[in-house]
């Protein structure tokens, strides 16, 4: 829990009404808010009457409740907006990119992603765009590991895309940028996660699953005549699964990042 009124806090609900208590259940800021949120990164984000503001770690509303809407502060910033438009300020309310966009989230890896005349891009800590808004909304996913997994073409109708946990599968090709909008991995693959661990999951158009490294290289190969699952890494490991050469059911263990079995395919999820 981080801090407010020098202690870690949490928000609660007293009588209607919303505030923080520290970990033995003490009252730090009474609860007069309509909506309060648990701290992050040294600011809790409250709300009265429709009103959306930012208290210190010392409880004072250090952003007044001015806007329509709020994130939660990343990076130094926070996504806001009134009447429909959103910007970003920083942690002492000054607005730091002007409220322009359509839509705006929490930055990542220096990066805030945005929309702009209903297509999305990424813009950096002074509202410049690093990647033009020129993606649909599922064509282009947030950063991690320095890289981001995006889609050629950028846009297309939902008729022909189709969409299944977060990922595209068709006819189009994925690849990655790096955090200043050059391609850093071509768009040859027909779908492509974001990377963690270092490794990434692809799909081949040659009908093969496969974990890439940061240069494009294939780092393990799942053949998709004996593989039939494999999730993102987590911590060093990920969820793998192989199909019963007599049953053709899937068995599920953990492989590592050297594809390598260190729990055995042996379960049934």
């Amino acid at each position: 829990a981080e801090q407010i009124g020098g202690e870690p806090c949490f928000a609660v609900s007293i009588g209607g009404r919303m505030g923080y208590v520290d970990r033995a259940g003490l009252v730090v800021v009474p609860p007069r808010y309509d909506w309060a949120l648990d701290p992050r990164n040294g600011r809790g984000r409250v709300a009265l009457k429709w009103k959306w503001g930012f208290l210190d770690s010392a409880g004072e509303e250090v952003i007044p409740l001015v806007y329509d809407s709020a994130g939660d502060f990343s990076e130094g910033l926070a996504p806001v907006a009134v009447d429909g438009a959103w910007g970003y300020v920083d942690r002492q309310g000054r607005v730091a990119v002007p409220l322009t966009f359509q839509y705006a989230s929490a930055f990542i890896q220096g990066l805030g992603r945005v929309q702009s005349q209903g297509k999305w891009g990424y813009v950096d800590g002074s509202g410049d765009f690093v990647i033009q808004p020129n993606f649909s909304d599922q064509r282009i996913c947030s950063p991690r590991d320095g890289l981001v997994a995006f889609c050629d073409p950028p846009s297309t109708s939902s008729q022909d895309l189709i969409l299944e946990f977060g990922e595209a599968l068709g006819q189009q090709a994925w690849g990655y940028m790096d955090l200043r909008g050059a391609v850093a991995i071509a768009p040859i693959y027909v779908t492509a996660d974001s990377f963690y661990c270092g490794l990434a999951k692809v799909f081949t158009r040659d009908d093969s699953l496969g974990y890439i490294d940061k240069n494009g290289n294939l780092k393990i190969a799942l053949s998709e005549s004996s593989w039939s699952f494999g999730e993102r890494f987590c911590e060093g490991y990920a969820v793998a699964g192989v199909r019963n050469t007599d049953t053709q059911e899937p068995r599920f263990g953990y492989i590592d990042i050297h594809g390598e079995y260190v729990i055995p395919a042996e379960f049934d999820e």
